[in-house]
């Protein structure tokens, strides 16, 4: 009885070094997810128009999805490692990402197309300048064509500079979705572990407790078989 009592206490701290060291690979692997997950929705958004945003969105939401499934997974197939026996799950919480920002905001919509009527006025006035040698017909012509071009690059500046705000904005929503995703699946870790361990600790405090009870009634019973018998040390011999 003693050797079992001794070999459950080992048996046991074996266990718990075991277990560290799954919590420790389930939280390695899960911030390798996030962080791969962060490298592609970042790569998404650096090639994003502002007609494709919505399912760029669509997308960062369902990796974000996919991520804590993948998850969840394999904490089920690492707990697996541990006990045999079923553990209740502690209750999962969903991932609600705020809304990504939509528009910019007054003044930098301001700054922005002061910027693309600067460089549109800049390309009208050079070209303007190249068609003044240039007599009757010419000129006109010269004059329009430096006005037309003036137009477009001011409203190509307008919209390239509003494309990189929208995927700055993106960007930093990302951030913020994945750094959500990456405390998620690190506090789903922390929880199922910590479910286990309890489930164990108290089948082993339970078990170790029986066993110390036992070891307390052994002198009494070996007295009631032989009332002669005097106290003695139990001892693993």
């Amino acid at each position: 009885m003693l050797r079992a009592h001794r070999s459950t206490r080992t048996g046991h701290a074996q266990w718990r070094h075991r277990l560290q060291r799954i919590r420790l690979e389930l939280t390695h692997s899960a911030r390798q997810r996030c962080a791969a997950v962060r490298a592609d929705l970042l790569a998404e958004v650096a090639a994003m128009t502002r007609r494709t945003r919505p399912a760029v969105e669509d997308r960062v939401r369902q990796h974000c999805a996919d991520t804590l499934d993948e998850v969840n997974d394999e904490i089920d197939a690492r707990v697996g490692e541990l006990t045999a026996s079923p553990v209740p799950s502690p209750p999962e919480r969903a991932i609600i990402a705020p809304a990504p920002p939509r528009r910019a905001r007054r003044l930098e919509t301001q700054l922005m197309v002061v910027l693309g009527v600067g460089f549109g006025f800049g390309v009208a006035v050079v070209m303007a300048r190249v068609a003044a040698p240039l007599a009757g017909v010419l000129a006109v012509g010269g004059t329009v064509a430096a006005v037309l071009a003036g137009l477009a690059v001011t409203v190509w500046v307008v919209r390239a500079r509003a494309l990189l705000h929208d995927r700055a904005l993106m960007e930093r929503w990302v951030a913020d979705a994945v750094a959500m995703l990456r405390t998620e699946v690190e506090d789903r870790v922390s929880a199922r572990l910590l479910a286990v361990e309890t489930a164990r600790v108290v089948a082993v405090d339970r078990r170790l407790a029986h066993m110390e009870a036992e070891l307390r009634r052994y002198p009494e019973r070996r007295r009631s078989f032989d009332p002669s018998a005097t106290d003695f040390a139990v001892t693993d011999r």
